[in-house]
């Protein structure tokens, strides 16, 4: 008898991004670089690239407000939040400081 496991990347990678698409579900999650957020940000990041725009996973990560760079822009009495950028690079190099 054999079994067969697979990681928590694996999962995310296949299992949960074909979910994701075949009943339209969108992913809520904490918004850092972290644990099982990390997995199913690498999961979108693939099926994306994978798959381009033709199956698009929608996402929404709710960052700690103390991990999100350059905040200050985001107060509404500044400026129209359409006018507001995210720089993913940044926004994970402080979810890593954030969270260790």
């Amino acid at each position: 008898m054999s079994f067969c496991f697979y990681s928590v990347r694996d999962i995310m990678n296949h299992a949960f991004t074909l979910t994701c698409v075949l009943v339209g579900a969108w992913i809520v999650t904490g918004g850092t670089h972290a644990g099982v957020m990390k997995y199913v940000g690498e999961a979108v990041r693939n099926h994306t690239i994978a798959h381009g725009n033709s199956k698009p996973i929608a996402t929404i990560g709710i960052a700690p407000w103390g991990c999100i760079s350059n905040r200050d822009v985001l107060d509404k009495n500044k400026v129209c939040m359409s006018s507001v950028t995210f720089d993913v690079l940044s926004a994970m190099r402080n979810a890593r400081k954030c969270c260790m």
